[in-house]
């Protein structure tokens, strides 16, 4: 049980990825890296399209837990510009249902074009399956990397930031918008 689901994702091959037309999330876990790096593949810190976010806006992508294991926090991709806004970081449950934040003050988004960890209040422990990270920024200065193809499940949703609410889970694939992201 102990243990890191992955550390980053370019090391996905650990298990991080849920798509659009999987038959169930084990399928999910095996096929994943065929399914979406097939056409894409995450390969430096400039990886994937350069997103300036909406304040308030959660900025959702779907993954997959292939095993038991304890989870302290979420990683994502800096984007061209970082160090001035805050960012709050989310992981739900297949159902929206939330299971994990960091602080709602935020943590101040790290360098430009480097992974940024950010730490959940509390560890939890990830059951397999289908789950959704989620991105919250303060401001639109600081940017953040998205997903540009593939078959994950994404979304965007207009919030406010520091309020958590339940997840309406994303049914398709939207370029540009989720997060490349991944558990620790």
């Amino acid at each position: 049980m102990a243990g890191n689901s992955h550390a980053e994702f370019p090391r996905a091959a650990r298990g991080s990825v849920a798509y659009k037309g999987a038959k169930g999330w084990k399928l999910a876990a095996k096929n994943a890296l065929g399914k979406l790096f097939a056409t894409w593949t995450p390969q430096t810190a400039t990886s994937g399209t350069d997103k300036t976010p909406v304040a308030g806006t959660r900025f959702t992508a779907g993954v997959v837990i292939p095993h038991t294991c304890d989870l302290t926090g979420i990683s994502f991709l800096v984007g061209s510009v970082g160090g001035t806004d805050k960012v709050i970081a989310e992981m739900h449950k297949a159902d929206g249902t939330l299971l994990a934040t960091t602080t709602m003050a935020g943590t101040t988004v790290g360098s430009a074009a480097g992974y940024q960890r950010v730490p959940f209040t509390a560890g939890v422990v990830g059951e397999p399956g289908v789950h959704y990270i989620s991105l919250s920024f303060n401001g639109t200065t600081a940017r953040f990397r998205t997903i540009p193809v593939g078959e994950l499940l994404t979304k965007s949703a207009t919030g406010t930031f520091g309020t958590q609410a339940t997840l309406t889970v994303p049914t398709t694939f939207t370029a540009d918008v989720g997060p490349i992201a991944s558990t620790y």
